[in-house]
């Protein structure tokens, strides 16, 4: 019923899932455009958090964007913008 799907570090397109441990945006660069079906992202607050660098907001921002740019030229699908959510979707096939 379930198939058995390993789990790999590195971005493949063979691939199914990948658990990276680094910064993302290296991560992004290396996946080709229009080549990802989802997308979720959890940025960091930027508060202050004991796991977590606290950037000036300019650079946060500027950090910030970077991903998203990333991330929307890797997905193949539709792309909002509601106020300050982003919403990506595709269609099923």
């Amino acid at each position: 019923m379930f198939d058995k799907r390993k789990i790999v570090e590195e971005f493949g397109l063979s691939e199914h899932i990948v658990i990276y441990h680094g910064d993302c945006l290296e991560l992004l660069k290396t996946i080709p455009d229009e080549s990802l079906k989802l997308v979720v992202t959890s940025p960091p607050y930027n508060i202050g958090k004991e796991y977590e660098r606290r950037l000036k907001l300019e650079s946060y921002l500027e950090q910030q964007a970077a991903v998203i740019r990333e991330s929307v030229r890797c997905f193949l699908g539709t792309v909002a913008s509601v106020g300050r959510l982003e919403i990506m979707w595709t269609m099923a096939p």
